[in-house]
């Protein structure tokens, strides 16, 4: 797949009007400039926002987070050799891996899954206890009261 894309003409004739005079190599230099700014902005827009397909991959794996926490937070704790609740991004991939499967693009899953939440801001090392909690089985609320299980199934029985 290639992605191919171009500046809007309004932003071609603005370079070309605003730098008339330059030289050729000094056009060419801007002209680099532009585009490496542009693809840049275009990247990082598809970045922030996953596709259809990333999004029920997405919602696939966080049922299998919800499945398979024991396992993961076994495997978390395998590679958090200073108890510290952290692990970096690759071991966290690993981590996935080991415990839900090596089917998935975990190197984009990370990107997608770890909000600034879970991620040390200077490190970038995920904290997988934040991490796990944000995935649970929880039950909605009856009446303006929480009800566990046996009370929802109470309330929906009589």
């Amino acid at each position: 797949i290639f992605e191919h894309w171009a500046p809007e003409l309004k932003e071609v004739y603005d370079l070309i009007t605003s730098y008339s005079t330059a030289s050729q190599s000094v056009k060419e230099f801007i002209g680099q400039k532009c585009e490496l700014e542009i693809a840049q902005q275009t990247t990082n827009a598809y970045a922030r926002v996953p596709t259809r397909i990333e999004s029920k991959v997405i919602a696939y794996v966080q049922e299998m987070v919800v499945v398979r926490k024991p396992q993961l937070w076994k495997a978390f704790q395998e590679y958090d050799v200073q108890n510290d609740y952290y692990v970096t991004p690759a071991q966290w991939e690993k981590a996935c891996r080991q415990a839900i499967g090596a089917a998935f693009p975990w190197t984009d899953l990370v990107r997608l899954m770890c909000s600034g939440n879970e991620r040390d801001p200077v490190t970038g090392n995920i904290q997988y206890v934040k991490f796990l909690a944000r995935y649970s089985v929880r039950f909605d609320k009856k009446e303006g009261m929480f009800a566990g299980w046996q009370n929802k199934m109470l309330v929906r029985t009589f």
